[in-house]
């Protein structure tokens, strides 16, 4: 899985919370987002340098919004969830 450092990536505190509203109102329609049939990535804000993707999420969440945050995979199959959502 992708790991991003955080000394590595121009992204601050406001970049950050801009991603949480963002997966936030995704799941305000629906408990679980499949990362491989999810498009919408214009809903994201733009950091300098990265186009967003599946891993870019995946990173994102990994290196900055664990404790909010919940990966599975199934096989090649990426799934995130809200915290104390069951997988």
């Amino acid at each position: 899985m992708l790991w991003l450092k955080k000394n590595k990536i121009n992204i601050d505190n406001y970049t950050i919370e801009e991603i949480k509203k963002s997966l936030d109102s995704l799941f305000y329609r629906k408990d679980e987002i499949n990362l491989n049939e999810f498009e919408a990535y214009f809903i994201f804000p733009d950091i300098k340098g990265y186009e967003w993707n599946k891993y870019l999420i995946l990173g994102i969440i990994n290196s900055f919004l664990l404790d909010e945050y919940e990966i599975k995979r199934d096989n090649t199959i990426y799934y995130i969830r809200r915290m104390n959502n069951e997988l």
